[in-house]
């Protein structure tokens, strides 16, 4: 949250103090101001008026008067905007030229580039023009940028606070701790998706299922009967119907040989492990994908896939085995 607070501060402090957009505001209010100052009608101007008004269109930075327009949806104006300032340093050019008057034409264009103006720099931080000089908003902390847009000078970087450089400062670290967290989270994620996918193709190759499918099982000379709780193509589990069938081969050791019965299949088999409450057998022989289909289809309980593999005891088990025979 912290985080997120201290981005929506920058972003508002960046909107709220674009150097670059206030300045181009700044020029061009000034400009309007000094030119219907010396041209509007029935108004004279002096040489030393003129040459404020060719700086200070000198000082114009077009991508600056673009980011303004754009931020009023005046983009389109900016052309006109552009070709009437340029007309505009033209006359002031002529700074010994007193008697010079405006057109009709270029008094309405004087007109509509005010008007331009006015809209895209009302909003924003105001008028910050200062009679005979382009102002330096020090409230706001930048000077107005130049650059070679319009024929001309060179650009000044906008000048902060103490305060408001130390807010950059931290905003920067706590944006750059926000991304080491981020790239932390992603790697731990990445570290899980690779294992669970791993194990879910362990899962889908061992095609173990949890069932209910009725069976008797042989061994040292006892029938049991029961169901088979999990079936693999390697193995299944064993559970006696009853405490007193469990009884019956309770203390069998492993590894000894067995028969497992279901419907008409005989698979011969070997115990995984001691018989206690139930009986984790192992296949001599694997059984096919279509026999154990067959055998599913006897199942009591709907059948779904056996995570169990996930458990650190099943995977101790998978590494009981003889010669070449995987476990269940």
């Amino acid at each position: 949250m912290r985080v997120i607070h201290c981005f929506i501060r920058v972003l508002t402090l960046y909107l709220t103090m674009s150097g670059p957009a206030l300045a181009g505001c700044s020029a061009l209010m000034h400009s309007i101001e000094l030119a219907e100052q010396n041209f509007s009608m029935g108004k004279a101007h002096s040489a030393a008026s003129l040459r404020e008004l060719n700086q200070t269109i000198h000082e114009i930075n077009n991508d600056d008067v673009l980011l303004v327009l754009r931020g009023t949806g005046q983009a389109s104006a900016f052309g006109d905007l552009r070709n009437f300032l340029t007309q505009l340093k033209f006359i002031s050019e002529a700074a010994n030229r007193d008697t010079f008057q405006f057109s009709p034409r270029m008094q309405q264009d004087l007109g509509r580039a005010r008007e331009i103006v006015d809209t895209a720099c009302d909003h924003r931080a105001g008028t910050s023009v200062q009679s005979g000089s382009v102002a330096t908003d020090h409230h706001r902390g930048y000077q107005s940028p130049r650059d070679h847009s319009l024929g001309l000078g060179s650009q000044r970087k906008p000048m902060l606070s103490p305060a408001q450089q130390a807010f950059l400062e931290e905003s920067f670290n706590l944006n750059l701790l926000a991304r080491l967290i981020a790239g932390v989270v992603l790697a731990v994620a990445l570290v899980l998706f690779v294992h669970y996918s791993l194990v879910l193709v362990q899962v889908l190759r061992r095609n173990r299922r949890i069932c209910q499918v009725p069976a008797e099982f042989i061994c040292m000379m006892n029938a049991v009967p029961g169901n088979v709780t999990v079936l693999g193509r390697h193995g299944c589990v064993f559970l006696p119907a009853s405490p007193d069938d469990a009884q019956t081969i309770e203390g069998v050791t492993t590894g000894t040989y067995c028969t497992l019965h279901i419907q008409d299949t005989a698979m011969t088999a070997k115990l995984l492990c001691d018989v206690s409450t139930d009986c984790r057998i192992l296949f001599t022989e694997p059984i096919s994908k279509q026999l154990m289909k067959t055998l599913l289809i006897h199942s009591e309980k709907p059948v779904r896939y056996d995570f169990s593999v996930m458990k650190g005891r099943s995977r101790t088990l998978r590494k009981f085995g003889i010669g070449s025979m995987p476990p269940a």
